[in-house]
């Protein structure tokens, strides 16, 4: 095979794969909805939405940043216990554990108390006594008083993390992207001959005419064949 075939041939590729993809653009946008409806449904209707709240307070250690000894300190189990039972809330210091993240803001002396929860008040509360409770620990602990408050928790006003419709986009994208692949492929791979157009193509022979399979000699067809079987049985 020389070059001008080989060229030929990736021509013809590329031309069926569009033909393929633009008679199947139904399939890709129906992908791309099956996807993304279920994703929609789920986010809007069934996930109940959680809120976040942080607040933050500056230690002011003899250090450059703080380490995970503070981080450790405001997230302890004392600290837990103290809020718990100011927040009367129905749960374990455990649970209410997992509410809250404390992390240290990269290279300051900044801790970031973050609460969540699905009423967005309650996460306000909860970062504000723990918070409190904190402070106390760290001061306790560490003999460090100049602690103040940087930043009060406030009121979230929209559910924490992905938005429902930015997940959905991605999952309706998802979807059409997998149909297109699948298009792609089995149109680079098929190996079979479908149109007269094909057979003028690859085989060279001119199509004097086409010749419609009927179902019911189809069907008559295959009885004769199994009477026969049967007759040589």
């Amino acid at each position: 095979m020389n070059e001008m075939d080989e060229v030929d041939i990736i021509e013809v590729n590329l031309a069926e794969i569009m033909y393929q993809l633009i008679h199947k653009l139904w399939m890709i946008i129906l992908a791309g909805i099956i996807c993304a409806v279920p994703v929609f449904v789920y986010m809007e209707f069934i996930k109940t939405p959680v809120y976040t709240s942080t607040t933050s307070i500056m230690v002011g250690a003899q250090v450059s940043q703080l380490n995970e000894e503070y981080t450790a300190l405001a997230s302890s189990s004392e600290v837990m216990e103290q809020s718990l039972d100011s927040l009367k809330l129905d749960c374990s210091s455990e649970e209410l554990r997992s509410k809250v993240t404390v992390s240290v803001q990269s290279g300051t002396r900044i801790l970031l108390i973050a609460a969540k929860d699905q009423n967005p008040e309650m996460a306000k509360k909860i970062a504000d006594t723990v918070r409190d409770y904190a402070i106390s620990q760290i001061k306790s602990a560490t003999g460090v008083e100049n602690i103040q408050t940087v930043n009060e928790a406030g009121i979230p006003q929209h559910p924490s993390g992905t938005s429902a419709m930015k997940l959905t986009v991605i999952a309706g994208a998802a979807g059409a992207f997998i149909a297109f692949c699948v298009i792609v492929l089995l149109t680079i791979f098929r190996n079979t001959i479908s149109t007269p157009e094909e057979v003028e193509k690859y085989a060279g022979l001119d199509t004097l005419g086409i010749i419609p399979l009927d179902s019911d000699e189809n069907k008559s067809d295959k009885k004769t064949a199994a009477d026969r079987r049967r007759r040589k049985k």
